[in-house]
């Protein structure tokens, strides 16, 4: 900002820094002292940006005030009706309890920008859900703390037992933290951890880097021991876990099963799980020890059932999808309520509160790797997905699983909760709402997302006022 300060992105990247860090005060206060041009009216271009607008509406909203942020993204609308403003600017009219046609308007745009490019819409949606989440999510955005969160909020009988290393938790595989916050030597610590879950020198265990671009890597015990050093060199953050596989192939390739996860609202907690999952085949092939030698490949859920039909003939019990859930769905609500927990915490001016009266929900991808025992246990918990991965028009299994979850999320907004009433309102008007392409599409995906039950959702907040 200091020498590009005529730079929009500039100040939106800057306004994002501190929105994340929880400080939204700040954030609001940086924004418009770059809409009011500076010292000597030097920034001229701020003021004119809508994403800088965006920022400073999306800021004041987080805060709590209701009419300037309506008024924001009004004038946001009517120079670039995007999906995102509109919807935004139909839930602040709502809760300004201002003109009912203007938020039914703002809606009916909505419908239409879906009609016209359900992909553009679900991509678009996508990036905001993203972007403009909870800046509680920030806290885990790497593989390490997301591992730690699930590992240190387990039950009562774990939270005496020494170090996250020592822990274990009913999602993860047993699971060792390489957190790049000790300078001490991993040998001795990895070695203890081999011996204590049971491996010897020639078990086999994949260990993740934090940096995406790294590919996760298996290797013997002996020599994962040997290399320590090296392996804390490298990769600085990560996580060690015993390298879990199910004892057959799908198209002689490793592969792991990827479920899609919509967090509705905070307050009260609802949370709902796609019941369809998607496989990611792996580009490995049996041995694991070869490197990598085909491209990753997705199937949905269509292919993936026949597949696994195919693949586990043999076995005294086959698999199917639907026991498969009966497996996943409660380790999915354990580390949805574990993650919900974390996040539910205060930062700085940052309340969950506000973010479910603004009606934003919050998408995730958990990912799951079955042992020999067709036991699920969750390898990948993704919490910025997105819609990217569609080649030349032809989406992918996890494109269609992430347009279905964004038409979840969206339509159970606009269709059955925060903006009900102006569904509701619009009924009686020349526009019908249950005549779009969005309520068909909700309406077909819903029967696939089920509403989880989190129990001890209140009792675990207790010890964590957020208001």
């Amino acid at each position: 900002v200091g020498f590009a300060f005529d730079h929009p992105e500039v100040w939106s990247a800057l306004g994002m820094n501190l929105y994340r860090q929880g400080k939204l005060q700040e954030a609001v206060e940086t924004i418009k002292f770059a809409l009011t041009g500076g010292p000597y009216g030097k920034f001229k271009k701020p003021s004119k940006d809508n994403m800088v607008l965006f920022c400073l509406a999306f800021f004041t909203a987080a805060l709590g005030y209701l009419a300037e942020p309506c008024s924001l993204f009004m004038k946001i609308c009517n120079q670039d009706s995007s999906p995102t403003t509109l919807y935004m600017m139909a839930q602040m009219c709502r809760m300004v309890r201002t003109d009912a046609d203007l938020a039914s308007k703002a809606l009916a745009n909505v419908c239409r920008a879906y009609e016209m490019s359900p992909e553009a819409f679900c991509s678009e949606l996508a990036v905001f859900n993203a972007t403009f989440d909870l800046p509680q999510w920030a806290d885990l955005s790497s593989k390490v703390a997301v591992h730690k969160c699930l590992l240190t909020s387990g039950g009562e009988e774990d939270k005496d037992r020494g170090s996250e290393n020592e822990r274990q938790s009913r999602v993860l595989p047993q699971t060792f933290l390489i957190s790049g916050e000790s300078s001490r030597d991993l040998g001795g610590d990895l070695s203890d951890f081999v011996d204590s879950v049971g491996g010897g020198s020639d078990s086999l265990w994949i260990v993740r880097g934090e940096i995406p671009e790294k590919v996760a890597k298996v290797v013997r015990g002996s020599e994962l021991m040997l290399q320590a050093a090296k392996l804390q060199k490298e990769i600085q953050r990560g996580v060690v876990q015993p390298y879990v596989c199910p004892p057959f192939l799908i198209r002689d390739r490793v592969f792991t099963l990827t479920y899609a996860l919509c967090i509705n609202s905070y307050f009260p907690l609802e949370v709902a799980c796609d019941k369809r999952c998607f496989a990611t085949l792996s580009g490995k092939t049996e041995p694991p020890l070869q490197p990598e030698t085909k491209e990753k490949e997705y199937l949905d859920f269509n292919d993936l059932e026949a597949a696994l039909a195919d693949a586990s003939d043999g076995q005294e019990e086959g698999i199917t999808i639907d026991a498969m859930w009966g497996k996943v769905k409660e380790k999915v609500a354990s580390a949805a309520l574990s993650l919900a927990s974390q996040v539910c915490k205060t930062k700085g001016e940052a309340r969950p509160k506000r973010f479910s009266a603004i009606g934003l929900p919050k998408l995730l991808l958990l990912e799951f790797a079955l042992d020999e025992k067709l036991e699920p246990w969750l390898v990948n918990v993704n919490i910025k997905p997105s819609v990217k991965d569609a080649v030349m028009g032809n989406p992918n299994a996890l494109t269609r699983t992430m347009e279905g979850a964004i038409v979840y999320a969206l339509g159970k907004q606009i269709f059955e909760s925060s903006m009900k009433a102006i569904v509701d309102y619009s009924s009686n008007t020349a526009f019908a709402f249950k005549d779009q392409k969005l309520y068909e599409s909700f309406s077909r995906v819903k029967g696939q997302f089920e509403i989880l039950t989190l129990d001890s959702y209140d009792a675990a907040l207790e010890s964590h006022p957020v208001e």
